[in-house]
């Protein structure tokens, strides 16, 4: 697919110029963190060992759940749509772009920093609108950030958000009713439930 011939194409490309165009020295500093790997990595970590720490029996089953669905994320990120759509990254073909991350040499669509922290995000929701929200914050600045260094369309992310969402509220309905469905079988075989 020609990814610079159709409207939305240009509406991308349009939206890219102005996040990508728009520059401050203390927000290339924020926008760097946020959109490198070994940082956001330690951030969503650092996240889950809190929920794991403060939560209970309760919160470390989600924090170590939510590890599963960063990396269920990625897996489907990097193996299947990426390789699906072939899309180059904005560094690689456009002029002007102000670069402020590594150009990496897989495909663009979709990014997997905002697929991950996408899935998390709506994941935790799930099960604490609390700290959805911190995750939720967290994923939209990483989202943006990635468009701002010049490594990612913006539809790059919408892509990726809706994408890791999808994942991140599947994955937590299912285990949800998993747990549900093993505490009523454990209560009507006079077992325990599950703690």
């Amino acid at each position: 697919m020609d990814w610079h011939l159709d409207g939305l194409a240009q509406l991308d490309l349009a939206m890219f110029r102005a996040i990508n165009g728009a520059h401050t020295g203390l927000l290339d500093l924020v926008m760097i963190f946020l959109s490198n790997r070994r940082a956001l990595g330690t951030l969503l970590v650092l996240l889950l060992l809190v929920l794991a720490t403060r939560g209970g029996p309760s919160g470390r089953l989600v924090a170590l759940s939510g590890l599963v669905v960063i990396g269920l994320a990625d897996f489907t990120t990097t193996y299947f749509w990426k390789p699906l759509f072939h899309r180059p990254r904005p560094c690689e073909v456009l002029s002007g772009v102000h670069l402020l991350a590594g150009c990496s040499r897989s495909f663009s669509l979709f990014s997997n920093h905002a697929a991950n922290a996408f899935a998390l995000a709506s994941f935790l929701s799930v099960h604490s609108p609390r700290w959805g929200f911190v995750a939720g914050a967290v994923a939209i600045g990483v989202g943006y950030s990635r468009v701002y260094v010049g490594v990612h369309y913006p539809f790059d992310i919408l892509a990726a958000a809706l994408w890791g969402s999808l994942l991140g509220i599947g994955l937590a309905v299912a285990g949800r009713r998993f747990l549900g469905r093993r505490g009523r079988s454990a209560c009507q075989t006079g077992g325990p439930a599950p703690g």
